[in-house]
């Protein structure tokens, strides 16, 4: 629901917590010191435990889509080409992507932050600063990225996968349906990716893929990989 927070020290038993905010809350990343939320309008809140949660001033009112860590720095990503860097999760500062459609995912090898998001948009930095276009040869919505030591893979719309060892040069991958990808983890050993009608594939290489389950009746939103 909106605003709503809930947290486990086990995973076990789970205990509403008070976000401060009515607003919908779309992802949440651990940066090794704090947890960090984001979601619709702009809000950003930060929390050490899960109990307390601190709202933070991102300086937009864009819908905030995706957050994840990069090294030290915390990249959160949004509506109209949005991408907000933070070194300690209470000053953000707005970098210019150059697009304006949405940008929905993004992760970071350890040299490069590769970001995707709506029409086949794909974007790259070192720094987190200055953002690249990069050439994705598709117009799909990508949605995911995943980086697995040797090469990024993206999974998006009507079942779009693309690998690459750089994030520059991009190669189209086949899959037998075309489903919307909507969770996708490397697990150190296998990528695993979750689909809206429901559905688990794993592949080790992100070329050859195998479906792990039957389909339930509810899709997935999200994957985690905890170690």
């Amino acid at each position: 629901g909106n605003g709503s927070i809930f947290a486990s020290p086990g995973c076990i038993n789970w205990t509403s917590r008070d976000s401060g905010v009515t607003t919908k809350l779309n992802d949440a990343t651990w940066t090794g010191e704090q947890i960090v939320v984001v979601g619709v309008g702009g809000v950003i809140l930060t929390s050490p435990d899960g109990v307390q949660w601190t709202p933070r001033t991102s300086g937009t009112t864009e819908t905030l889509i995706d957050v994840f860590q990069s090294g030290s720095s915390t990249v959160a990503l949004g509506g109209n080409g949005t991408i907000l860097t933070s070194a300690d999760g209470v000053t953000w500062t707005k970098r210019t992507s150059g697009v304006t459609e949405p940008l929905i995912g993004g992760t970071w090898s350890g040299t490069r932050l590769v970001v995707v998001g709506v029409g086949g948009k794909i974007l790259t930095s070192e720094d987190g600063i200055s953002w690249q276009p990069r050439t994705s040869g598709t117009t799909r919505n990508l949605h995911l990225v995943e980086w697995d030591g040797s090469q990024y893979l993206v999974a998006g719309q009507l079942g779009t996968l693309l690998t690459s060892p750089d994030g520059i040069t991009w190669t189209q991958r086949a899959f037998a349906t075309t489903p919307e990808f909507t969770g996708l983890v490397w697990t150190g050993q296998l990528f695993v990716a979750a689909t809206h009608t429901g559905e688990i594939h794993t592949s080790p290489d992100g070329i050859t893929w195998t479906q792990q389950n039957p389909v339930p009746s509810a899709g997935f939103r999200e994957l985690v990989w905890t170690g």
